[in-house]
């Protein structure tokens, strides 16, 4: 049976983008049963003990690969730490015996799974869900031998805003151009509806966050063209100065090309990882 210490040496991801890109990982491959909540930072190492000890979740990725090989679950347990002070976490698992879906688990009357329509991962203002994309290829033609680019209808697991996150990022870009407000993307003067858009590039840019925030700079672009002849109107030194670019926005096909970045893998932990046992003392320490 695992004891304390052991079940205090699990990773904490470095950051929330690898907590989301470390989820979604173990999701594609096959750990799509889950149960997940909240926990005090006093209460951790027990909760974490105690699972441990129901679920193997400090084996080692040759031991889990050999588990999956006997009909056995994978199960893995991520912690990570909110701004509330609290810490999050989820137990995943694969199909087999002794994991989530396996009908004997302790747990299986709350496990969910994530393609289920209520049953997506979630963090903060995230949702992972799987989803239809079109991607742009290019292969030889046997025949003539020379490229042949298409676009290919593929499906795939990625994170997106939450409809409640989406929708208040609307509501926010509609309240600004409603007070005329024009804003500033600067870093460490952010306003406006240029800086509720500069906020949504720097999220994490998951294909689906991706998408959205692109149509929320095209939503700016409508809310705010119907009110920008008022603003212009309002600040003629501004007109005077910068011509027929006052109070314009960023262009949409501008943003797609080098304001949004493809996302990249990321080391999921540092060199020097910080583990449960340290946010149990410090839950702060990666925020």
């Amino acid at each position: 049976m695992p004891d304390l210490q052991s079940a205090l040496a699990l990773r904490i991801p470095r950051s929330q983008t690898a907590l989301l890109q470390l989820l979604q990982l173990l999701v594609v491959h096959g750990s799509r049963w889950w149960c997940g909540g909240e926990v005090v930072p006093g209460k951790a190492a027990a909760f974490a003990a105690k699972l441990a000890a129901r679920y193997p979740v400090l084996r080692t990725d040759r031991g889990r690969a050999y588990d999956r090989k006997k009909g056995l679950a994978a199960v893995h347990f991520v912690f990570y730490p909110m701004p509330s002070g609290k810490l999050a976490w989820w137990l995943l698992s694969t199909e087999g015996l002794g994991g989530l879906a396996d009908p004997s688990s302790p747990d299986a009357h709350i496990a969910r799974h994530a393609m289920a329509a209520d049953g997506h991962l979630t963090y903060a203002d995230y949702l992972l869900h799987y989803a239809t994309k079109r991607e742009r290829r290019t292969l030889t033609d046997d025949k003539t031998g020379k490229p042949v680019t298409f676009d290919k209808n593929t499906s795939t697991w990625t994170w997106r805003m939450s409809d409640r996150a989406y929708n208040e990022v609307k509501a926010m870009l509609e309240q600004a151009a409603g007070e005329f407000q024009y804003g500033s993307e600067e870093e460490g003067s952010l306003s406006g509806v240029r800086g509720i858009l500069a906020c949504q590039r720097k999220r994490p840019l998951f294909a689906g966050v991706r998408n959205q925030v692109v149509e929320l700079h095209r939503y700016a672009a409508d809310v705010w063209g119907r009110v920008r002849p008022v603003w212009r109107a309002q600040h003629g030194q501004a007109v005077e100065r910068e011509g027929t670019a006052a109070g314009t926005l960023r262009p949409v096909g501008e943003v797609m090309t080098t304001q949004l970045p493809k996302m990249r893998r990321l080391p999921v932990y540092g060199p020097s990882p910080t583990t449960l046992a340290t946010l149990v003392t410090r839950p702060d320490k990666l925020l």
